[in-house]
């Protein structure tokens, strides 16, 4: 069933996919990425309509697939409804950061970018080793409401626990709140943190070009390639980027085969 609507995280999001998908879908900005699945979810219900999905970055909250590159990576709710959407690589601006497509929107030669690149995928590994390592720990802790202000045997919006004495009250929440906050501590543990950290550094050691645009984040990578440019801030060098997008999407599509499969995917 193909895709009616579908909503992206901010304005670079919505400029550069309605022109790749020359207005279908409908591409809307929805705001943050942790807020887009309720949105859709919300926009399904009120309009009966469940054509409605998302795209969001990947950034440092999970890993690539490593069976699909070059596919976006389905996301589905707990109970396995397909909803939206993520980039196989860190995030849209890693697109942009394409050899091949910044040679020619800037018009240099495509070697230059490569090295550009591998000269930032080499400063700034210990910095995305470590964004990733408090990007998957923070994975570990839980929404509040998972610590529930109830027993988990009481069920019933007047349901009442069988026991309400003061020693049963303090053995239910000294317990829950226990198993609530073990998991999150043993992974906020130092020699855990460490192990970490250590694993990203190593990951994210002596990448190709290929690799750098999966892992490291995109807004980091211009922020330290413009300087090597000359003039160009990193927001500038997003624009540009972005612009000659917008002015040559057939020819975006055939740099870019992952934004090719997004839209053949959107349409079937």
């Amino acid at each position: 069933m193909p895709v009616d609507l579908l909503y992206v995280e901010g304005d670079l999001d919505q400029e550069v996919l309605n022109a790749i998908l020359a207005g279908f879908p409908l591409v809307r900005k929805g705001g943050t990425k942790y807020a887009l699945q309720g949105i859709v979810l919300r926009e399904r219900a009120k309009t009966e309509n469940d054509s409605v999905f998302f795209l969001r970055d990947r950034d440092f909250d999970f890993e690539p697939s490593q069976t699909a590159p070059h596919l976006p990576a389905p996301i589905t709710t707990r109970s396995g409804v397909a909803v939206g959407w993520c980039w196989f690589r860190h995030c849209i601006e890693c697109y942009l950061l394409e050899p091949a497509l910044a040679a020619a929107a800037l018009d240099r030669p495509v070697a230059e970018f490569d090295g550009l690149l591998l000269d930032a995928g080499q400063e700034l590994a210990n910095y995305q080793a470590a964004r990733w390592a408090i990007g998957q720990v923070r994975s570990k802790l839980p929404p509040s409401r998972h610590l529930e202000t109830h027993p988990p045997q009481v069920h019933g919006e007047f349901a009442l626990p069988q026991d309400i004495s003061e020693p049963a009250n303090w053995n239910w929440i000294s317990t829950s709140t226990r198993e609530f906050i073990q998991p999150v501590a043993a992974a906020f543990e130092e020699d855990a943190l460490r192990g970490v950290f250590e694993q990203y550094k190593t990951r994210v050691a002596s990448l190709d070009t290929s690799g750098i645009l999966v892992w490291f984040s995109g807004k980091d990578l211009l922020a330290n390639v413009a300087p090597r440019l000359g003039t160009q801030s990193p927001g500038q060098l997003r624009s540009r980027l972005r612009n000659w997008v917008l002015e040559h999407p057939e020819q975006t599509l055939a740099i870019l085969p992952e934004w090719a499969a997004l839209k053949s995917t959107l349409a079937q």
